[in-house]
């Protein structure tokens, strides 16, 4: 067995062309793992262990299971390396999207750059990007405001047709109430329905696939992203699904509403405060990754999938690619 030796590394987050955000440094084993490595990361700098893209000083990728000794993987005393999370990619599409908006007066491309630029957001913020670069966050809430017209009349909307529906499915007693989004995204509301028995809540957002950018026609909807969401509740491995359509107000605006698993948790929730018990879920999260993978599912990060009271598997949100769906 080799000896164990201390050996002290060094950390720089970065983001674009080589700028510094934060960096420390910390000691190791020589003989300890790259999970061990990706959690120090994760809790000084909130990326998921999925999120992390490390590399070496020269541009090398730091690659290797979790469970790789850092000397195996060519680490030593003073070795330095770069952090950067995975979603920068995101990050750089939405301010090509916020840019686009700005520079165009279709009326029709500026809904799609609204609409497709809030998506993105609302990933970054389930990522917890703004809080691995939270310089980045002035300049979320500035491309926020250009949309907060456009965003405040659909949500006006949006909650009127909660009103609507949820008294037609729950009674005329049922009331209604709205709450926002704890993480602090524009996108989506919390419907609160109170018949004074008991209280459900649900999660509702704008359907991503509403009007297909592939049809001509802007009444076409698309049916993928809504055939997953039940298919994924009739495999009890999703939340109970309500669709909330537009009626006279809209032919083609489709809402999704997934109401709230009791005692849900998501995984990273459980890295993140119960690291020691991430191991307790394995078979959960192989049963989640199939899932993803067999219905060629993207987005499939730990703020996306979590666990119920039960220790039952959920996956609450995805994005679909592949050809499985042309």
């Amino acid at each position: 067995m080799s000896e164990l030796v201390r050996m002290e590394l060094f950390f720089s987050l970065q983001a674009y062309a080589g700028v510094v955000h934060y960096e420390f440094q910390t000691e190791f084993d020589n003989q300890a793992t790259l999970y061990q490595l990706k959690h120090k990361i994760n809790s000084k700098w909130k990326i998921a262990d999925e999120d992390q893209n490390i590399f070496f000083e020269d541009g090398r990728q730091l690659v290797g299971r979790g469970a790789n000794s850092l000397q195996s993987l060519g680490l030593q005393d003073g070795t330095k390396l770069i952090v950067k999370h995975a979603l920068l990619s995101t990050w750089s599409a939405v301010l090509d999207r916020s840019s686009s908006f700005q520079q165009t007066d279709e009326k029709q491309l500026k809904k799609e750059l609204r609409e497709d630029a809030k998506r993105l957001i609302e990933d970054l913020v389930q990522a917890r990007f703004f809080s691995t670069y939270p310089s980045f966050g002035t300049h979320r809430f500035a491309i926020e405001k250009t949309f907060l017209p456009h965003c405040d009349r659909e949500s006006e909307q949006m909650r009127k047709l909660c009103r609507i529906h949820f008294k037609e499915l729950y009674g005329k007693q049922v009331k209604v109430t709205f709450e926002y989004r704890k993480d602090g995204t524009v996108a989506g509301c919390v419907c609160v329905l109170d018949d004074r028995s008991t209280i459900r809540r649900f999660f509702v957002k704008t359907h991503h696939g509403a009007r297909d950018r592939s049809s001509n026609t802007e009444y076409d909807i698309d049916l993928k992203e809504l055939f997953v969401y039940k298919f994924l509740q009739e495999l009890k491995i999703g939340a109970d699904i309500d669709f909330i359509q537009g009626g006279m107000v809209s032919n083609y605006r489709v809402f999704i509403a997934s109401k709230e698993i009791a005692g849900f948790k998501t995984l990273y929730f459980i890295q993140d405060t119960q690291p020691e018990t991430v191991g307790e879920y394995i078979k959960c999260v192989n049963q989640m990754l199939f899932v993803y993978s067999v219905l060629m599912l993207a987005d499939h990060h730990t703020a996306n999938m979590g666990i119920d009271d039960g220790l039952n598997p959920f996956i609450v949100d995805f994005s679909i690619i592949g050809d499985l769906w042309v």
